[in-house]
């Protein structure tokens, strides 16, 4: 590699020809950072340090990768490049700025709209030269003529509807990523095409570890919830992957997120706004009975609410259809059964208990068409060990790990795990592990 050879000992990375490489002193000098960082991990004389030409070939490497990155950011589409606007019409009211903004183009008025939380719509007026901007909650159900106005919709992406396994985990622990990737290891699906736990949820915004991100590819689908009205504060903390979310933690409880109907439905305008903005389907708040739902959607009439999530406690498989079919037939949405076992809380049921309420539980589920999805209450639980699925596994807060003992299946955790009514591929039967 000669002067006129270039970088092409940079072709594994490079694929086009750069200049000469400097001296190190020039690079040095304009890469402040990089001399502070070679020159105080390798001397400046000896063979110890790394040959600069390969060092300028990684320089070079990440301007590309920089420039690259920066392009694609670039021609990210933003919602004003696929937005309807039409010329000569004015949205009248819902303005979410009072006044509206002077000195704009209609360009600056869709931008505006697009960074401002919870607008949909915009007006630009030019009547005597005012250019004024005005960004709005919504288009308005009688628009007026005007040669002075352009007017603007916002058009949100396509909401997700993702097909996955009905059955999901709820799942609160110290190691929510261990504990998954320990029950689908014990999966035993001869006959399942997928495996039987679809989907899981911990009550938060986020999974509760964050050390275990990588690992997402093997793991089912996370959908986050917004526990309660404080969380709509942090809705930057959203798993970003998310292709759901679920609203207030049973809202009918006051040791819970406590909402009435009215309180909820006020502030619904943000939690459809966010799942407008990045593709979700939204799940009604967690409620636990019909008064509550009843005053919601009277307060909500206009709310998109994609499916109905809710709890019920009920031990028999009888009160459970029973409990199911009226939420469906009263409100008309799939439903979410995001905890259900043989009672919580002061019941206490034991493990058989709940076993054997589980074993006529889960066939009913899967074959019910009004189930879209639903998670037994709960992976781990103190205070109702006889519903937990698993059991050890748990280092104690000093970190001392010495004694505890491995993961294990409870009964109920081994039925949960491994039910499998999927028919065998060209029998017709099937198979119930």
């Amino acid at each position: 590699p000669g002067h006129g050879g270039g970088l092409s000992l940079c072709v594994p990375v490079l694929s086009t020809p750069f200049p000469i490489p400097p001296s190190e002193d020039s690079l040095m000098s304009h890469f402040p950072s990089a001399e502070r960082h070679f020159r105080g991990r390798w001397p400046r004389s000896g063979h110890s340090r790394p040959p600069m030409r390969r060092l300028w070939c990684l320089v070079v490497a990440v301007a590309v990768a920089v420039v690259a990155a920066v392009a694609e950011a670039a021609a990210e589409e933003s919602l004003c490049d696929v937005a309807v606007v039409v010329e000569g019409v004015c949205y009248p009211g819902n303005d979410l700025v009072a006044g509206g903004v002077a000195g704009t183009t209609t360009e600056d008025c869709c931008a505006l709209c697009e960074a401002t939380a919870l607008c949909r719509a915009w007006t630009w007026n030019n009547q005597s030269g005012g250019q004024v901007c005005w960004v709005k909650s919504a288009v308005a159900d009688s628009p007026s003529s005007s040669p002075t106005c352009v007017s603007g919709q916002l058009v949100f992406p396509p909401v997700a509807n993702i097909s996955v396994a009905k059955r999901g985990l709820a799942i609160k622990s110290s190691q929510d990523g261990e504990d998954l990737e320990f029950l689908l290891a014990q999966e035993e699906l001869p006959n399942a095409t997928a495996p039987l736990l679809g989907w899981f949820y911990d009550w938060s915004r986020a999974p509760y570890e964050a050390d275990y991100a990588g690992n997402w590819v093997d793991l089912p689908p996370f959908v986050p919830m917004l526990w309660g009205a404080s969380a709509l504060d942090h809705l930057d903390e959203v798993w970003s992957l998310a292709t759901e979310i679920l609203p207030f933690n049973e809202p009918d409880h006051s040791g819970q997120s406590d909402l009435s109907g009215a309180q909820a439905a006020a502030l619904w305008p943000q939690i459809e706004y966010y799942a407008d903005v990045h593709g979700l389907r939204i799940g009604s708040p967690a409620a636990t009975s019909t008064w509550w739902f009843d005053n919601f959607f009277d307060a909500c009439e206009d709310c998109r609410v994609d499916f109905l999530a809710t709890h019920t406690y009920d031990c028999t498989v009888a009160n459970l259809k029973t409990y199911v079919e009226e939420m469906y037939g009263r409100y008309g949405l799939p439903i979410w059964l995001t905890e259900f076992n043989c009672g919580d809380g002061g019941a206490n049921a034991s493990s058989a208990d709940h076993l054997a309420f589980m074993q006529d539980a889960l066939p009913y589920l899967e074959k019910a068409p009004e189930i879209e999805r639903y998670s037994w209450m709960s992976g781990r639980n103190t205070q109702v060990p006889g519903c937990s699925l698993l059991v050890g596994g748990l280092v104690s807060d000093d970190g001392d790990d010495d004694d505890v003992a491995p993961t294990q299946l409870t009964s109920v955790g081994a039925f949960y795990n491994s039910y499998n009514d999927t028919p065998v591929s060209g029998s017709g039967a099937s198979a119930r592990c």
